[in-house]
Protein backbone atom coordinates (compact mmCIF):
# COMPACT_ATOMS: atom_id res chain seq x y z
CA UNK A 1 0.00 0.00 0.00
CA UNK A 2 2.74 2.57 0.80
CA UNK A 3 4.26 2.07 -2.67
CA UNK A 4 0.92 2.89 -4.25
CA UNK A 5 0.68 6.04 -2.14
CA UNK A 6 4.24 7.03 -3.10
CA UNK A 7 3.43 6.54 -6.76
CA UNK A 8 0.21 8.52 -6.45
CA UNK A 9 2.04 11.29 -4.61
CA UNK A 10 4.69 11.40 -7.34
CA UNK A 11 2.01 11.77 -10.03
CA UNK A 12 0.25 14.48 -8.03
CA UNK A 13 3.48 16.42 -7.60
CA UNK A 14 4.23 16.06 -11.32
CA UNK A 15 0.79 17.28 -12.32
CA UNK A 16 1.07 20.13 -9.82
CA UNK A 17 4.40 21.24 -11.29
CA UNK A 18 3.04 21.10 -14.83
CA UNK A 19 -0.05 23.06 -13.78
CA UNK A 20 2.18 25.67 -12.17
CA UNK A 21 4.31 25.95 -15.32
CA UNK A 22 1.26 26.36 -17.53
CA UNK A 23 -0.09 29.13 -15.30
CA UNK A 24 3.20 30.99 -15.73
CA UNK A 25 3.35 30.32 -19.49
CA UNK A 26 -0.13 29.82 -20.95
CA UNK A 27 -0.36 27.07 -23.61
CA UNK A 28 -1.54 29.59 -26.22
CA UNK A 29 1.69 31.59 -25.80
CA UNK A 30 3.78 28.42 -25.99
CA UNK A 31 2.09 27.34 -29.21
CA UNK A 32 2.47 30.86 -30.60
CA UNK A 33 6.19 30.76 -29.86
CA UNK A 34 6.48 27.35 -31.54
CA UNK A 35 5.06 28.82 -34.74
CA UNK A 36 7.86 31.40 -34.75
CA UNK A 37 10.54 28.70 -34.66
CA UNK A 38 11.97 27.23 -37.82
CA UNK A 39 10.36 23.95 -38.91
CA UNK A 40 13.45 21.83 -38.20
CA UNK A 41 13.99 23.13 -34.64
CA UNK A 42 11.49 21.02 -32.72
CA UNK A 43 12.31 17.65 -34.37
CA UNK A 44 16.06 18.19 -33.97
CA UNK A 45 15.68 19.16 -30.32
CA UNK A 46 13.42 16.17 -29.71
CA UNK A 47 16.12 13.91 -31.17
CA UNK A 48 18.85 15.51 -29.03
CA UNK A 49 17.08 15.20 -25.68
CA UNK A 50 17.46 11.39 -25.21
CA UNK A 51 21.23 11.26 -25.85
CA UNK A 52 21.82 14.29 -23.63
CA UNK A 53 19.69 12.72 -20.88
CA UNK A 54 21.58 9.42 -21.14
CA UNK A 55 24.97 11.16 -21.15
CA UNK A 56 23.97 13.26 -18.14
CA UNK A 57 22.73 10.20 -16.25
CA UNK A 58 25.86 8.23 -17.16
CA UNK A 59 28.14 11.03 -15.91
CA UNK A 60 26.19 11.23 -12.66
CA UNK A 61 26.23 7.44 -12.24
CA UNK A 62 30.02 7.30 -12.66
CA UNK A 63 30.67 10.33 -10.45
CA UNK A 64 28.45 9.06 -7.66
CA UNK A 65 30.01 5.60 -7.96
CA UNK A 66 33.48 7.08 -7.55
CA UNK A 67 32.83 9.59 -4.79
CA UNK A 68 29.60 8.73 -2.95
CA UNK A 69 27.86 5.41 -3.19
CA UNK A 70 27.08 2.82 -5.80
CA UNK A 71 23.65 3.37 -7.28
CA UNK A 72 22.23 1.36 -10.14
CA UNK A 73 22.10 3.07 -13.52
CA UNK A 74 18.33 2.58 -13.48
CA UNK A 75 18.05 4.48 -10.18
CA UNK A 76 20.08 7.34 -11.63
CA UNK A 77 17.89 7.40 -14.75
CA UNK A 78 14.73 7.69 -12.65
CA UNK A 79 16.19 10.35 -10.34
CA UNK A 80 17.57 12.38 -13.21
CA UNK A 81 14.26 12.22 -15.04
CA UNK A 82 12.37 13.46 -11.99
CA UNK A 83 14.86 16.22 -11.31
CA UNK A 84 14.61 17.50 -14.89
CA UNK A 85 10.98 18.27 -14.18
CA UNK A 86 11.90 20.12 -11.00
CA UNK A 87 14.70 21.94 -12.81
CA UNK A 88 12.14 23.44 -15.20
CA UNK A 89 10.96 25.51 -12.24
CA UNK A 90 14.37 26.10 -10.68
CA UNK A 91 17.65 24.40 -11.55
CA UNK A 92 18.83 24.47 -7.93
CA UNK A 93 15.68 22.70 -6.76
CA UNK A 94 16.40 19.88 -9.21
CA UNK A 95 19.95 19.55 -7.95
CA UNK A 96 18.76 19.67 -4.35
CA UNK A 97 16.38 16.79 -5.07
CA UNK A 98 19.35 14.69 -6.19
CA UNK A 99 21.16 15.48 -2.95
CA UNK A 100 18.05 14.59 -0.94
CA UNK A 101 17.60 11.29 -2.81
CA UNK A 102 21.19 10.13 -2.27
CA UNK A 103 21.11 11.17 1.37
CA UNK A 104 17.81 9.33 2.02
CA UNK A 105 18.61 6.14 0.10
CA UNK A 106 22.30 5.70 0.91
CA UNK A 107 22.79 7.80 4.05
CA UNK A 108 25.57 9.82 2.44
CA UNK A 109 26.11 13.12 4.28
CA UNK A 110 24.40 16.07 2.61
CA UNK A 111 27.58 18.14 2.29
CA UNK A 112 29.44 15.30 0.61
CA UNK A 113 26.61 14.75 -1.87
CA UNK A 114 26.39 18.49 -2.46
CA UNK A 115 30.09 18.49 -3.28
CA UNK A 116 29.64 15.76 -5.89
CA UNK A 117 26.70 17.60 -7.45
CA UNK A 118 28.72 20.84 -7.50
CA UNK A 119 31.56 18.95 -9.19
CA UNK A 120 29.19 17.81 -11.93
CA UNK A 121 27.74 21.32 -12.28
CA UNK A 122 31.24 22.81 -12.46
CA UNK A 123 32.27 20.37 -15.17
CA UNK A 124 29.13 21.27 -17.13
CA UNK A 125 30.05 24.96 -16.91
CA UNK A 126 33.66 24.32 -17.96
CA UNK A 127 32.57 22.20 -20.92
CA UNK A 128 29.90 24.69 -22.01
CA UNK A 129 32.37 27.55 -21.71
CA UNK A 130 34.86 25.60 -23.77
CA UNK A 131 32.26 24.72 -26.40
CA UNK A 132 31.03 28.33 -26.66
CA UNK A 133 34.49 29.93 -26.74
CA UNK A 134 35.30 31.90 -29.89
CA UNK A 135 37.24 29.87 -32.41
Amino acid sequence: MPKRLDRLAAWLVTLGILAYLFTKAPPREILGALHLARAWTLPVLALLVPPIYLADAFAMWRTFGWFLARLSFRQILVVREATYLLAMINYSVGQGAIVYFVHRTRGVPVLRTTGAVLLIMGMNIVLLRRACAPW
